[in-house]
């Protein structure tokens, strides 16, 4: 049996590229609380082990059970034979790994409690601009505005702030990136960033067990949000630099990036706070400040330092 095989007799369906990767449906699809995408699930079979990754997070139950599946078929039909002191570490790792969740988790409620703060204001979109270097090439536009026929979404920060400060308009769009980007590099992708400054945090459902759906869920929620990035900046040891009211149902907190030992913890322990790991990632867009939503509420900053 192939590993492809392997992989299909456990997920299903894949539509395969030449490099051995594909697309499949996420097995925890019906958990998912934001549309499904067609490239949101993928299965690696280029790597020393396949794996599956989905881009949600609610689903991760789900995917570690068909990632601990397909491994374990995979090293029934392997030539090598299975390096049991590596399986033994791997295993190790991942018990520390839950543990850390675990005890995440435990914590919230004491979290939401002891750091409970409200950001509340209304700042004017240039304190975003003094985040950046004038030289600082940014990303600014709708998620899909990526490409070559888009490069008036890539420009230095001294360009838009000019252009804010004679004309008093931001950028097209409602989006933006909390990384630079290259010069003449037009697709918002990570292998296009030249530096990450900021790890943005964004929590979609913070301590509440059903996503958020009425007025008062959202300012549950917006409160709880306030609470871990408080929390964060003051006992995680994080810089906090700013706060972004997303307009519905959750606040931005910007922070100076940690470092990438500090991110690899961070990608573990803020989903199971209900935060969303995908604003982890260099690239992903994240909510411009100033900018109003489709819904009609403006996207502004609560908190700068």
């Amino acid at each position: 049996m192939t590993i492809k095989e392997i992989c299909e007799t456990v997920l299903g369906p894949i539509k395969w590229h030449e490099n051995g990767d594909g697309l499949c449906q996420c097995p925890g699809h019906k958990k998912h609380t934001h549309g499904t995408g067609k490239a949101d699930c993928k299965v690696y079979t280029s790597g020393s082990v396949p794996t599956v990754y989905c881009f949600h997070d609610h689903c991760q139950e789900e995917i570690a059970d068909a990632n601990s599946r397909i491994r374990d078929a995979w090293r029934m039909y392997v030539a090598e034979p299975v390096d049991e002191e590596q399986v033994r570490k791997a295993r190790e790792a991942a018990a520390k790994k839950r543990e850390l969740v675990e005890k995440t988790q435990s914590r919230l409620p004491l979290i939401l409690e002891q750091y409970a703060i409200r950001y509340e204001g209304d700042c004017s979109p240039t304190h975003w601009f003094d985040l950046f270097s004038p030289e600082d090439v940014v990303w600014c536009g709708e998620p899909y505005d990526s490409g070559p026929r888009f490069q008036s979404c890539w420009r230095p920060m001294e360009l838009v702030r000019a252009r804010f400060e004679s004309q008093g308009l931001l950028p097209r769009g409602q989006f933006t990136c909390p990384s630079t980007f290259k010069i003449g590099e037009f697709n918002r992708r990570n292998e296009a960033v030249v530096q990450t400054k900021y790890l943005v945090l964004e929590g979609d459902q913070v301590g509440l067990t059903a996503p958020v759906k009425t007025e008062a869920e959202r300012e549950r929620n917006k409160a709880n949000c306030s609470a871990v990035i408080n929390w964060l900046a003051t006992a995680g040891g994080m810089t906090l630099r700013m706060v972004v009211d997303s307009g519905n149902k959750s606040l931005h907190g910007w922070f100076n990036h940690p470092g990438e030992a500090r991110l690899a913890e961070l990608k573990l322990v803020l989903p199971a706070l209900g935060f969303d790991r995908a604003t982890l990632k260099p690239s992903q867009p994240v909510r411009m400040p100033g900018q109003m939503r489709d819904n009609g509420n403006k996207q502004k900053i609560l908190f700068f330092q």
